[in-house]
């Protein structure tokens, strides 16, 4: 993981030098679907900040957290999932004309997950790849919208919808 984040710094660097860069900040909710039979899907909402590295690629964060959901019946008992995610990605924007441009992302996320109930609380956590797509569009210089898919776990898959601000 450190070779990666060093790679990732490298990267960045390299490219700063020669390109007028931008920094970038957003919001996003959507749904964390959660591939485990009965438990509901999770509304999270989270925050994005990135640095244009040039026209078509950024180093991009976002943190997200459970707003709502996650719940799931067992018997009498209700077991609450609650998840946070905090991530760094290299993205790269594909314009597709004037407005629309699609959006892949590559990168490390860790995830926290609890599971509660009113006897007990479980938790763990896990470092990974993960991987992102989606479909943008410039409303403006400074203000465009995101639609993205990105695979947070092996079963927990977040499908978002966001804004970015270019100040």
């Amino acid at each position: 993981m450190k070779r990666a984040i060093l790679l990732s710094i490298a990267i960045g660097l390299i490219f700063a030098g020669s390109v007028s860069a931008q920094v970038y900040f957003g919001v996003k909710t959507g749904m964390m679907m959660i591939d485990v039979e009965g438990v509901d899907n999770i509304i999270p909402i989270g925050g994005v900040g990135g640095y244009d590295i040039s026209s078509n690629m950024s180093i991009e964060g976002e943190f997200n957290f459970r707003v709502s959901g996650g719940d799931w019946e067992i018997g009498s008992e209700i077991v609450e999932w609650k998840i946070w995610t905090v991530a760094g990605y290299f993205v790269y924007r594909f314009p597709l004309g004037e407005a629309l441009y699609l959006k892949g992302k590559a990168g490390i996320l860790h995830e926290d997950i609890t599971a509660e109930t009113s006897h007990v609380s479980v938790s763990g956590s896990d470092s990974g790849l993960s991987l992102g797509g989606g479909l943008g569009m410039n409303f403006n210089e400074q203000f465009s919208g995101e639609v993205e898919f990105t695979l947070i776990e092996a079963d927990i898959n977040y499908f978002s919808v966001g804004v970015r601000i270019i100040p």
